[in-house]
């Protein structure tokens, strides 16, 4: 069960970068008119500049040409040659030759970083989008963030979506015309219920996932028609939050998002545990049968306690000791 709470971290942190934190603090990428959500020839044409940019920068690094001249030289070849390899007209095998950096000490990272490169199709879609001033400061927050992948038709797959709750709340409190905190209280049933929609649909095309959001905003909350997702400008400004009329893309397997200072770590833990299981790393992390329960002793010598942390932004609080003590239901992380 470790592996699964493991998880869970690894996922609550990676919706978290979305769900609460602003995109214009967390996060780099393009925002793009909100029609690239229906075509995305556009983000094709983009992605393929952008690897151009990045093997050109890491080969660059890797190789370590010293002098401008044979720098120029190099960054010239490469422009003539990765188009060629980026479009599968060229292996890594014949594009190393081709720079005849075979015997070079880091060909094996070279070949591993092309690999990667020519591997990686996947980019992060966040739309719609709230934005909201707050103390002269914008704060950007994606009602879906969609994981998609380019079909060579230039249409976007969708291979997994999140939905805010705390986004989708403030849609709902504008259809309901209640207040925020009002409908994140009284109407907590009925948001529940269509996240439960969405995260039950199979559907794997942006339009489709709206409509069916739409269809669910509808139901649970009828005072207005849901018709800004289709068109964000008939979002009327609501408790200072608007909607844009844009889309925003981020290729996150490129590094551009800012990662949780645990996420990589939680990753090695969890791969540890699968390949090389360790009853003491069992032991270590989440206790054994004769481990006290969190409950009995975290009033006890508070001031003592240690909570544990890289940083303070992500401390180890009540919450995830509770979740650790449930690791023995084994309903809890199915």
């Amino acid at each position: 069960m470790i592996q699964n709470i493991l998880q869970y971290y690894i996922d609550y942190e990676n919706t978290m970068r979305f769900a609460q934190s602003s995109l214009a603090d967390r996060c780099e990428g393009e925002y793009y008119n909100r029609g690239i959500v229906k075509q995305g020839s556009l983000l094709y044409s983009d992605m393929q500049s952008k690897k151009i940019r990045l093997i050109q920068k890491r080969l660059l690094h890797l190789l370590n040409f010293k002098g401008s001249e044979m720098q120029k030289n190099l960054t010239s070849l490469l422009n003539d040659l990765v188009p060629s390899f980026l479009d599968g007209t060229m292996d890594v095998d014949t594009f190393l030759q081709t720079l005849n950096v075979n015997s070079h000490p880091n060909e094996r990272a070279m070949r591993t970083f092309l690999g990667e490169i020519i591997q990686n199709d996947q980019l992060t879609l966040c739309y719609p989008l709230l934005t909201k001033v707050v103390k002269n400061k914008k704060i950007v927050h994606p009602l879906i963030v969609f994981t998609c992948r380019l079909n060579q038709d230039d249409t976007l797959h969708v291979e997994k979506f999140t939905i805010s709750r705390e986004a989708l709340t403030i849609v709902a409190a504008y259809c309901d015309d209640q207040s925020h905190m009002d409908t994140e209280t009284v109407k907590s049933k009925e948001i529940t219920e269509v996240l439960h929609a969405l995260r039950d649909c199979k559907q794997s095309n942006i339009d489709e996932i709206l409509k069916i959001l739409y269809r669910e905003l509808n139901i649970k909350f009828d005072q207005r028609e849901p018709s800004f997702l289709e068109n964000p400008k008939y979002f009327k400004p609501f408790e200072g939050w608007r909607m844009l009329e844009q889309a925003f893309v981020t290729l996150d397997w490129f590094g551009d998002l800012i990662e949780p200072i645990f996420r990589k770590e939680l990753h090695r833990v969890k791969n540890r545990m699968e390949s090389l299981p360790s009853n003491l790393l069992k032991k270590y992390l989440a206790g054994d049968d004769n481990s006290q329960l969190f409950e009995s002793c975290e009033q006890a010598e508070a001031d003592l306690f240690h909570w544990g942390s890289y940083t303070d932004q992500y401390p180890l609080t009540r919450n995830n000791g509770r979740l650790l003590a449930e690791e023995k239901n084994q309903n809890c992380f199915r």
